[in-house]
């Protein structure tokens, strides 16, 4: 009947719908995935009011994180990386964004524990977002490495992408930089959820 003649016209139909959907889909997460978050806006040198610690005898690495961003477990997975080849040589601390409004306690979580298991690495909650402030950062996962005498020589992101591993010109480049091969600043782009007070995940 006629009714039956549509039918593979229909399923032809509903599958080239179904691809072109799966299609968008796939396309649109990975805009997502390689779309950077905010840059900041960081200074030269370390800021002269920050209460956190520099390290005078050797390169100091800061890496901001939002303890419930997602995407920054690979950023974690990457400082481990870089601590591996490193030997001591860097002096890394990882800090907690806790924005305004935030119970207390709201920056420990799997975040924070897999920064607990990184040895040598230094731990900071940051209330209020006061030092993401006075570095310039806005986005999860910005690292900032600084020389033994205070100088920014890079800012940026370490991973590839949102939540993805893998090499990556951040990395590269403060490998490039303790190893002495080269001495020249690079900014790279973050690929993380953004800090502050993101009613998103302010819970």
């Amino acid at each position: 009947s006629y009714a039956f003649t549509l039918l593979p016209t229909l399923a032809s139909l509903l599958l080239a719908l179904w691809f072109v959907s799966v299609a968008a889909g796939m396309g649109a997460l990975g805009l997502y995935a390689t779309t950077p978050g905010l840059p900041g806006e960081s200074r030269g040198e370390w800021p002269a009011d920050s209460a956190i610690g520099r390290n005078p005898r050797r390169s100091t690495l800061l890496v901001f994180l939002h303890p419930h961003c997602p995407c920054s477990r690979a950023t974690l997975s990457e400082v481990n990386r870089l601590l591996g080849p490193r030997d001591g040589d860097l002096d890394v601390q990882v800090i907690f964004v806790q924005p305004p409004g935030a119970a207390p306690g709201w920056v420990k979580g799997p975040l924070w524990s897999g920064a607990e298991a990184l040895e040598g690495v230094r731990i900071h909650a940051d209330v209020d977002g006061v030092e993401a402030d006075r570095f310039g950062v806005k986005t999860s996962g910005h690292a900032l490495l600084f020389d033994e005498r205070g100088r920014l020589r890079f800012s940026g992101g370490i991973t590839p992408a949102r939540g993805h591993e893998g090499d990556n010109p951040g990395r590269q480049a403060i490998m490039a930089r303790e190893d002495g091969t080269s001495a020249e600043p690079v900014m790279c782009p973050v690929f993380g959820c953004p800090l502050g007070n993101d009613e998103e995940f302010v819970r």
